[in-house]
């Protein structure tokens, strides 16, 4: 009974072992940076279900993490870059993006610190920028 019972734990053991090393998968992480655009990006087109589509989200990531401040406490910081391609006029709402902080009649609260937002577009084969 007892080789049985170290035969199951040798072998779920093994399994273990093997699951462990099957999810090292290699990922390429992509930069997104405000800023820079890709000419890809202005190629690109509806397709699928909602191939009528106003606009496309091309991408949505985020990143939050903690920092100290200088009265020594942490912060949490949350940063998100948004990019989307409007097609037509009934796209433009997009551009009205809101953010929500929370407030509190405590201490609690949320700040914006920093917010930047352009507008590219192509004129005769040429990036132009507003801001």
């Amino acid at each position: 009974m007892q080789k049985n019972a170290l035969k199951i734990l040798m072998a779920m053991l093994c399994i273990g072992v093997g699951s462990l090393y099957a999810q090292n998968i290699p990922t390429v992480k992509r930069e997104f940076k405000f800023g820079k655009i890709a000419p890809s990006e202005f190629e690109a087109k509806p397709f699928g279900v909602d191939s009528a589509a106003s606009a496309i989200k091309l991408f949505d990531v985020g990143n939050c993490y903690f920092e100290i401040n200088p009265q020594g406490s942490f912060i949490y910081v949350y940063e998100r870059h948004i990019r989307y391609k409007i097609l037509n006029k009934n796209g433009y709402d997009l551009a009205n993006f809101p953010i929500e902080l929370y407030r509190s009649s405590g201490a609690s609260k949320e700040d914006l610190n920093y917010m930047d937002a352009a507008t590219y577009n192509m004129v005769d084969g040429k990036m132009v920028t507003s801001n």
